[in-house]
């Protein structure tokens, strides 16, 4: 009887990690996703960096941006950056909004899960953008608590993303006046 109530108490305590450490994750990705955006105030920086997060947080294979087009219809992949050459960052194509897997994640903004493809939707009033990430066949597929983690870093993105359009506004009106007077 007190080897069952032992095992009761390991199960209690295994299904309990199992709840909060989804939530440790989230908040140590949120802490690191503030340091980033104090760090890197310009988009040619910030969106590589973020990238990288996400790989190393989630265990994928490659990482890829996307941000609005100037029509609103379009996402363009910004960078994408790969686990096998970390430094090397590609830029790609355009999604086209309801078209494809992309094109329908961010239209509807709905996170997709599949065995080794997790995308989510960045979100501000609109969508702004996607964060896609990928794995090998023969690597452990995503899960749910991965889908959680990156929509939180997501919505965390958007704000790093906001204030470092915001800083370059800040800096073209800041060169404006400067040649003014």
């Amino acid at each position: 009887q007190s080897v069952c109530k032992e095992i009761k108490k390991e199960l209690e305590v295994a299904d309990l990690y199992e709840s909060v450490r989804p939530r440790i994750v989230a908040l140590s990705t949120i802490q690191t996703v503030h340091k980033l955006i104090s760090s890197a105030p310009n988009l040619d920086e910030l969106l590589p960096r973020l990238a990288r997060l996400v790989l190393k947080v989630l265990k994928a294979r490659r990482c890829s941006i996307f941000m609005d087009g100037s029509k609103k219809d379009f996402l363009i992949n910004n960078v994408t950056v790969d686990i096998d050459s970390p430094k090397k960052v590609r830029r790609q194509k355009k999604v086209w909004l309801g078209h494809g897997l992309i094109g329908k994640m961010a239209k509807t903004g709905t996170p997709v899960l599949r065995k080794n493809f997790l995308g989510a939707p960045m979100i501000d009033e609109e969508i702004i953008g996607a964060i896609v990430v990928t794995k090998n066949r023969n690597e452990d597929p995503f899960t749910s608590l991965d889908r959680e983690i990156l929509t939180t870093f997501t919505e965390q993105a958007v704000v790093a993303l906001k204030n470092a359009r915001l800083y370059a506004e800040q800096e073209k009106l800041t060169i404006g006046a400067i040649k003014t007077i």
